[in-house]
């Protein structure tokens, strides 16, 4: 079946907000997965397993402070996801890099959807910011995955199916104003993806057509997005609650 971006988004954000998502988190969430679900990746499948994975699960947005070593912050996600902390991950980079902390780089441990980083990423890259994420597999340290995003966009280095990995994954996150900040060698071997070289044409076409999304995914979407609609009243209606307003999403909440 084909959806609009808009639809995704906020159908994305009910779900977040049925599942228990602090406020601004679940907007923040719904914004990034219309974003990387327009340029093709499998985003409404990723929230729809971080849901199910945090159920009644309070505190999907923490993150505890891991210590420091040689002037780099650390912090263990605990398997949290990045659906919910990529914007947390994001600032705590850039208040590093602005502090004059070498590289703003910090490392997340237990993190996972670590592709959720990159909306958040792109946002600040207009801003003037450049980041590298590398991430690896905790168990045995291989390198996985590499985004670069710079004033020319993202650039995706590994395999896809690493770029779209779960996790979780041992993530060290670097910004600055230029790049390259400090990527390690290992980061550095990882050959690039050719397919993601143009993530605005596929953008593009997805403005064009829609999104194509697995009737089954959608409805499991829809599951979780109605746990968030409250008995329809005058008042409820009117602020766009109840049953008829969830079929008919309103404007979108960003840009796109």
């Amino acid at each position: 079946m084909i959806v609009t971006i808009n639809e995704v988004e906020q159908w994305s954000l009910r779900a977040m907000a049925g599942g228990g998502a602090p406020a601004g988190i679940d907007e923040e969430a719904a914004q990034a997965t219309a974003w990387l679900a327009a340029r093709g990746f499998p985003a409404i499948e990723a929230l729809i397993s971080a849901l199910e994975r945090w159920r009644d699960n309070p505190s999907t947005a923490r993150l505890l402070e891991a210590g420091r070593t040689s002037d780099l912050d650390s912090y263990d996600a605990a398997g949290r996801s990045a659906l919910c902390l990529c914007g947390t991950l994001i600032d705590l980079s850039v208040a590093a890099a602005a502090a004059g902390t070498t590289a703003g780089q910090i490392t997340i441990f237990n993190l996972t959807d670590p592709m959720f980083l990159l909306p958040a990423a792109e946002r600040y890259r207009r801003k003037g910011w450049r980041f590298e994420l590398f991430w690896r597999d905790p168990t045995n340290e291989d390198a996985m995955a590499s985004i670069n995003v710079d004033e020319e966009g993202p650039q995706l280095f590994g395999a896809l199916d690493d770029i779209r990995s779960v996790g979780p994954v041992t993530l060290s996150l670097a910004c600055g104003r230029q790049l390259p900040l400090s990527r390690a060698d290992a980061e550095r071997s990882l050959p690039q993806i050719p397919e993601t070289h143009d993530l605005a044409r596929t953008y593009g076409e997805t403005l064009k057509r829609g999104i194509v999304v697995n009737a089954a995914t959608w409805s499991r979407l829809k599951t979780h997005g109605r746990r968030a609609l409250v008995p329809a009243s005058e008042h409820s209606r009117a602020r766009g609650a109840g049953e008829m307003a969830a079929e008919e999403p309103p404007a979108p909440l960003s840009g796109e």
